[in-house]
C-alpha cells in the first residue's frame, strides 16, 4: 500500500514537470519572438522651422528632442527632455526628464511624464496621464483631469481676461520686430551705432536737451507733412529708424560696461543684444498682474522714454547719425596758423 502511495506520488509529480520539460521552453521562445522589437535612436532630434519629429511607439530615442515652428508627436519613449517653441506637441508615450512648451499647442494624453511640465503662452491639454513633477502654465489655457497631477500645478496669469492677454501678444509681437531691426542695424552701420554710444558718455546731458528740442522739431515737420498723406508714414518710418540707431548705441554703452564688469570684451551686437534681453524681460515680466501691472509697464516706458528714447534722438542729431569720429563732434575745427618763415630752413649768411 505504501508502495502504491509513493508511485502514484511520482507519477503525479512526472505529470506536473512533464510538460515543463517539454514544451515550456517552446513556449517562451514564441512569447518573446511575438513581442514587438524596441527600436534605440541615439542622439538629439532637433528641427528649426524644418519637418515634424514623430517617435512612434516601440522606439526609444536616447536623447533630447527640440523643435522650433515644428511639430511634435511622441508615441514611443524619450530619454532626454522635451522642448517645443511655436509649433505644436502631442504626447501619448513616455518622456523620462522635463517638458518645456512655449507658444505652442500642447496635448498629453494616455502618458508618462517623470518630470515637470512647463507651458508658457499657449494651451495645454492633460488627460489620463501621470505627471511626476510639478506642472508650470504661464498665460495659458490649462485642461485638465485631476487624476492626472501628483502636485498641485502653478498656474501664472490663467486668471487674465482676454483682453490683458492680448495686450501681452501685441507688446511680444513689438518686441519681436525690434530684435530684428536691432540686429540688421548693427549688422549694416556698426561703426555708427559705437561712435554713438562712445559720444553718450561724454555728451548724455547735452543729448538729452537736444532729444526733447528734436521731438518737439519733429512733431512739427509732421504737421506740415500732414498736408501730403503719403509723406506721413516715409517722414514717421525714418524718424523710428534713426531713433532705434541711437537706442543701439546707448544698447550698447550700457552691455559693453556689463560685459567689462564680467572681465569680458564683447562685440557691438553682443553688448547691444544683451542690453535689449535685460530690458525686454523687465518690461514683460508684470504682464501677468493685471491692472497693476499695466501701471507698472507704463511707468517704466516713460522712464525709458525720459532717460533713453529721448537722448538717443539727440545723439542721433549731435553725431549726424554716428558720422562724425569720436572726439570731433561739436569741436570747431582751428586752422593751424604758422609765422613766416616758420619751420624752413634758416637763410644762408
Amino acid at each position: 500500500m505504501i508502495r502504491s502511495q509513493g508511485l502514484c506520488d511520482y507519477l503525479l509529480v512526472a505529470l506536473l514537470f512533464a510538460p515543463a520539460a517539454f514544451g515550456a521552453d517552446n513556449t517562451v521562445a514564441t512569447d518573446i519572438d511575438a513581442a514587438p522589437a524596441v527600436s534605440v535612436t541615439r542622439g538629439d532630434q532637433v528641427s528649426v522651422f524644418g519637418q515634424p519629429i514623430r517617435i512612434p511607439a516601440n522606439t526609444r530615442v536616447i536623447g533630447d528632442v527640440v523643435s522650433i515652428g515644428g511639430r511634435v508627436e511622441i508615441e514611443g519613449e524619450v530619454d532626454g527632455g522635451v522642448v517645443v517653441v511655436m509649433g505644436e506637441l502631442e504626447i501619448s508615450g513616455q518622456v523620462r526628464q522635463d517638458v518645456a512648451a512655449i507658444l505652442s499647442e500642447t496635448t498629453v494624453r494616455d502618458a508618462v511624464i517623470d518630470g515637470e511640465v512647463a507651458a508658457v503662452l499657449g494651451s495645454l491639454t492633460l488627460e489620463r496621464s501621470r505627471v511626476d513633477g510639478k506642472i508650470v502654465t504661464v498665460l495659458n489655457t490649462f485642461v485638465r483631469d485631476d487624476l492626472s497631477i501628483t502636485l498641485p500645478p502653478i498656474e501664472i496669469g490663467s486668471w487674465l481676461p482676454s483682453f490683458w492677454r492680448l495686450l501681452f501678444y501685441l507688446r511680444l509681437a513689438s518686441r519681436v520686430a525690434i530684435f530684428g531691426l536691432l540686429i540688421l542695424l548693427v549688422a549694416l552701420v556698426p561703426d555708427r551705432v559705437r561712435r554713438i554710444g562712445e559720444e553718450a558718455r561724454r555728451r548724455y546731458v547735452t543729448a538729452f536737451f537736444v532729444g526733447l528740442l528734436g521731438y518737439i522739431g519733429s512733431a512739427v515737420v509732421l504737421s506740415i507733412l500732414s498736408l501730403t498723406i503719403i509723406a506721413i508714414p516715409l517722414a514717421i518710418m525714418v524718424f523710428w529708424i534713426l531713433k532705434w540707431i541711437g537706442i543701439a548705441g546707448l544698447f550698447f554703452v550700457v552691455g559693453q560696461s556689463l560685459g567689462r564688469l564680467a572681465g569680458r570684451e564683447i562685440s557691438v551686437l553682443a553688448a547691444v543684444l544683451v542690453t535689449f534681453s535685460a530690458h525686454t524681460l523687465l518690461t514683460l515680466s508684470p504682464s501677468g498682474f493685471g491692472l497693476a501691472g499695466f501701471v507698472l509697464i507704463a511707468a517704466l516706458g516713460l522712464a525709458f522714454f525720459l532717460f533713453v528714447e529721448v537722448p538717443a534722438l539727440g545723439l542721433v542729431i549731435l553725431t549726424r547719425v554716428g558720422s562724425h569720429p569720436t572726439g570731433t563732434i561739436g569741436r570747431p575745427v582751428v586752422p593751424m596758423v604758422f609765422p613766416p618763415g616758420a619751420g624752413t630752413a634758416p637763410d644762408a649768411p
